[in-house]
């Protein structure tokens, strides 16, 4: 169970506070736990791009070579297409 302790002090306009507190209520929780969900998904959100977006050189080499490479459609690949096929897609 996580106790919180910590403060986080936020100043906003009227506005910002009535649409925030108009969304919380729609969701059925508090300013509070509206707001902390919100920023906390945000959060991990950014956490998660810049893991994926910060590729080594080694990495981006290998990411240009298979883009650079002339493969053959795998069998999984060739089914695949042939399903959005059939569905007209």
């Amino acid at each position: 169970m996580n106790i919180a302790t910590a403060r986080i002090n936020l100043r906003v306009s009227e506005e910002a506070r009535d649409v925030i507190d108009r969304a919380a209520e729609m969701q059925g929780v508090d300013r509070t736990a509206f707001m902390l969900d919100a920023a906390v998904t945000r959060a991990r959100s950014v956490i998660l791009e810049d893991a994926i977006l910060n590729l080594t050189s080694r990495e981006v080499e290998q990411v240009r070579s298979l883009i650079e490479a002339e493969a053959e459609p795998t069998p999984a690949l060739r089914r695949a297409a042939q399903r959005l096929e059939q569905l007209g897609l």
